[in-house]
């Protein structure tokens, strides 16, 4: 049995009751879920369900999300549970997401010698990685960093849509910032606050990295 995605619906909601369709040895399936399952760079939340500690959500090739856990589970299938995420991490995963797709736009429009390979969160933290022709240079960073932080401090909102002939596939909308994304977002720019970014690695080594940092 596929689990319905809800955060697809609301990124915010962090409580909620589901029911146990599933209990593996190290996972619990929920019929429902607001737990974001890893993807796109973005990690898999955190949290408990029914005081059952997870610590992490993935998606399988079936559609299930599973919740993971360590330890034992005194639960059982067909269970109704409360389930908690762990919000603080959660809201820090939605803020530097936003902030990444900012980011990678300003960065485009400043140089354009450089492919996207990867990307990963990590708290209030975003690295991804290019592959890079030409050096992206202190310079350069300089100007994504102060276009991107003007470009939050406008209150853009930050829309989640489906394609229309495709539901599954889905975009992220930040003024006329547009990308595909499944990912969870907050409603608006103002919520990211201020971040900071830096480059890693030699471009002479074909790649380079873009840290960006919510400021505290």
């Amino acid at each position: 049995m596929k689990t319905k995605p809800l955060y697809l619906n609301d990124c915010y909601i962090h409580q909620f009751q589901a029911d146990i369709t599933e209990i593996g040895d190290d996972f619990i399936v929920l019929n429902e879920t607001y737990f974001y399952s890893r993807g796109g760079g973005q990690p898999g939340d955190t949290g408990d369900i029914a005081g059952i500690v997870i610590t992490d959500t993935k998606r399988d090739g079936d559609g299930k999300i599973l919740h993971y856990f360590e330890g034992d589970c005194n639960l059982s299938s067909g269970q109704s549970v409360q389930c908690h995420i762990d919000w603080p991490r959660r809201y820090a995963h939605m803020r530097i997401h936003s902030a990444s797709h900012i980011v990678e736009y300003f960065l485009f429009r400043h140089s354009d010698n450089q492919k996207f390979l990867s990307s990963f969160i990590s708290g209030g933290k975003e690295t991804s990685t290019y592959e890079v022709t030409a050096a992206i240079t202190p310079e350069i960073v300089e100007k994504i960093q102060h276009d991107a932080n003007a470009f939050i401090k406008g209150n853009h909102d930050i829309l989640l849509y489906p394609d229309e002939n495709n539901p599954d596939y889905r975009y992220c909308k930040i003024g006329d910032i547009v990308y595909p994304c499944g990912g969870t977002h907050p409603k608006n720019t103002s919520e990211i606050g201020e971040i900071s970014i830096k480059v890693k690695g030699q471009a002479a080594l074909g790649k380079q990295k873009i840290v960006t940092t919510l400021m505290p």
